[in-house]
């Protein structure tokens, strides 16, 4: 995508920590594509589109402002995608409630909840996403997301990972500033002077999602939706405004038109009702329309918006373009069918990720004298939960059904409801339940029976 070689002056480079090694690290080929298209959609997604540098044209010795209609319907589709994806907080789970307790209060404190959803907006609108975890002097954990284009991370020539440089220039006066990261030591350069150097507790360079859409350059990935969707909103742009401006100008403004021998006299711009004599007896007077067919149109913009959710993988229902009835909850996986394969591809980089991260908040809680066993440690895990719609009956029916038969277990009934927010909450209040003896006495008869009522009405076996 970037015209980029695999291999290139900076897998060559040492690293020397004595030497400014990392000036001018910006300028480097694969850094300066990357960075260049991370800021071109930056701008994009702001209202620069190319339809913006649409010339204007002369009318009656005027200048004519032609239609610039600009849509934002990546922005939606991106946000859509986020919504979707990480609308619902991830959800910790494991053997060992202590550390369950221990990581719910990290994420609590720490705001890990918009970190996520920071993380997979990168994702979807860059291909990449960097975050570093530390720890604040109060000993809070923290993550810190840094911008697409203020990142560089470096590998030797065996493509390892060994050091991370985050860059930007402060305007107006044009001061450099250079964060560089060891898995020892951060350190802040100002006009290439050293002004802050502190551990790195974790051990870890800044983690690297990586989107599973990789450009020429294979350490970075692309934009799921966005390079793809941008030729198309391109297209519906320049469409839309050169119709606007036939039906605004040429139709209901049409401009008159002489056709015969030039007459010499001038006619006034602002001539209203008026009749033109015309001297010679061929020639002919008349108004140039545009003739446009309009199902000829509506075939290239229904075209157009049919590749358009082709590619964005959202249902048009989101973005108000149909209506529907209430639906079952197979047609609803089916109408998010396509959503659901994207979400799936980045919660693949998401999980990796994110077990980096909590190999990151591990040490620096041992550091707080809270330390985890390996067994114990290797036990946490976490889950998504896609903000699809669902038949909520239908689904708590379905795991009625499968506890019935002593297929599932009450946690993961507590992890697949849709009404859970914090799972190893629930599972303690149950406990306290059993202890006191409050739960008792509930049977899964009634549910069971509405269950096998409702599917003999739609002529199914139970």
């Amino acid at each position: 995508m970037f015209g980029i070689q695999k291999r290139s002056t900076l897998d060559k480079i040492q690293v020397d920590r004595s030497k400014l090694w990392f000036d001018g690290i910006e300028n480097n080929p694969e850094h300066m594509g990357r960075i260049n298209h991370v800021n071109d959609t930056k701008l994009y997604l702001l209202r620069h589109h190319p339809i913006q540098l649409r010339e204007d044209i002369e009318f009656k010795e005027e200048i004519f402002e032609v239609s610039k209609t600009t849509l934002q319907s990546i922005k939606s589709v991106i946000e859509d995608h986020v919504s979707y994806g990480m609308g619902n907080p991830i959800s910790l789970t494991g053997q060992n409630p202590e550390i369950i307790t221990v990581f719910n209060a990290v994420y609590k404190k720490g705001n890990y909840d918009k970190t996520n959803m920071e993380v997979y907006e990168d994702i979807f609108k860059f291909g990449n996403a960097f975050e570093f975890v530390y720890q604040t002097a109060d000993e809070q954990i923290k993550s810190k997301i840094i911008d697409n284009a203020d990142a560089m991370p470096v590998y030797d020539d065996q493509f390892r990972y060994v050091a991370f440089v985050e860059h930007w220039r402060e305007f107006p006066n044009e001061t450099r500033f250079y964060i560089v990261y060891y898995p020892d030591v951060v350190e802040t350069y100002r006009n290439g002077v050293l002004i802050d150097s502190r551990p790195n507790w974790t051990g870890y360079l800044p983690i690297h999602y990586c989107g599973m859409d990789k450009s020429e350059y294979t350490h970075f990935g692309e934009s799921p939706v966005f390079d793809d969707l941008k030729i198309i909103v391109d297209a519906q742009e320049a469409l839309i405004s050169d119709l606007n401006d036939g039906v605004t100008t040429h139709s209901l403004k049409p401009l008159a038109v002489a056709i015969g021998k030039k007459i010499d006299t001038r006619i006034p711009k602002n001539l209203v009702g008026t009749i033109v004599n015309l001297i010679d007896e061929n020639a002919k007077f008349g108004y140039a329309t545009a003739m446009m067919d309009a199902t000829s149109v509506k075939l290239l913009l229904d075209t157009y918006q049919q590749a358009f959710y082709s590619i964005a993988c959202t249902p048009a229902t989101n973005m108000g373009q149909m209506n529907i009835a209430n639906v079952s909850e197979t047609s609803l996986r089916l109408l998010y069918s396509k959503q659901d394969n994207k979400a799936k591809k980045v919660y693949q980089v998401l999980r990796e990720g994110i077990n980096k991260r909590h190999e990151c908040i591990r040490k620096l809680l041992a550091l707080q004298n809270k330390k985890f066993t390996e067994e114990v440690f290797y036990g946490l895990d976490f889950h998504f939960t896609p903000s699809r719609p669902v038949d909520n009956y239908s689904l708590l029916e379905e795991l009625a059904i499968q506890r019935s038969m002593g297929a599932i277990s009450i946690q993961t009934i507590i992890e697949q409801s849709p009404y859970t927010v914090d799972v190893a909450v629930e599972m303690q209040r149950l406990k306290d339940e059993a202890a006191t003896g409050l739960n008792q006495g509930y049977s899964l008869d009634p549910i069971l029976d509405n269950a096998r009522r409702r599917r003999l009405d739609n002529n199914v076996e139970v």
